[in-house]
């Protein structure tokens, strides 16, 4: 896991445990959803992730990633890293396929630091 990934993921758990613990009433009782800290965090969270419009997307797909030459490729079933490209050993060609660049997440990031699962509704 890269720094930027580590500490997008240390923002996120300690945002959620401060919250957790104002919500608590066991600090006091405040909303820190009105916090500046907690919408600049929430903000910063929100910028470094991908976004992508899943309604664009077939349902099957439940991946995306991006290969070493920039094409994002959509899959069903989550992809292994190879040498320079995504790859699973069950896709038939009917479960992945390139994404229209029109499509593609809104992200610039190291091609093996793109896999992005769909979340789930």
């Amino acid at each position: 896991m890269d720094t930027q990934k580590q500490l997008l993921a240390a923002l996120e758990r300690l945002l959620e445990c401060y919250c957790a613990l104002a919500n608590s009433g066991d600090a006091g009782n405040w909303d820190p959803e009105e916090q500046a800290e907690v919408i600049q965090a929430r903000a910063a969270i929100a910028a470094a992730k991908p976004t992508i419009d899943w309604t664009k997307l077939p349902e099957w797909v439940k991946w995306v990633a991006c290969d070493e030459s920039g094409i994002w490729w959509a899959y069903k079933n989550k992809p292994e890293i190879g040498n320079k490209v995504w790859f699973t050993h069950t896709e038939m060609h009917e479960h992945f396929y390139a994404i229209e660049k029109q499509f593609t997440p809104s992200f610039s990031v190291d091609w093996k630091d793109s896999l992005i699962e769909r979340p789930a509704v």
